[in-house]
C-alpha cells in the first residue's frame, strides 16, 4: 500500500511541478491526509498486539492537521 501510495505521489508531484508552487503543495498534502489516515487505520487495526497507541495518535494528529491545512489551501487562505 505504501509503494503504491508513494508511486502515485511521485507522479502527481512531478505533473504538478509544470503546474507551480500551489499545485505542488496540494499534491504533498493529498499525500499528508491520505499517509495520516493509512498510518492511523494501521494502528487501530493493529491494536491489540499491544504498543500502537504512538502510530494511531501520530496517524491521527497527522491527517487532522493535514486534511485541515489542506482545505485551508484549496479555499485560497
Amino acid at each position: 500500500m505504501n509503494i503504491a501510495v508513494s508511486l502515485i505521489t511521485a507522479i502527481g508531484v512531478a505533473i504538478a511541478c509544470a503546474s507551480g508552487i500551489p499545485a505542488l503543495l496540494r499534491v504533498w498534502g493529498a499525500w499528508a491526509v491520505v499517509a495520516g489516515l493509512i498510518q492511523l487505520i494501521m494502528g487501530v487495526t493493529r491494536r491489540k498486539m499491544g504498543g500502537q497507541w504512538p502510530m494511531i495518535i501520530s496517524g491521527g494528529i497527522f491527517f487532522l492537521i493535514s486534511a485541515i491545512r489542506l482545505g485551508r489551501a484549496a479555499e485560497g487562505n
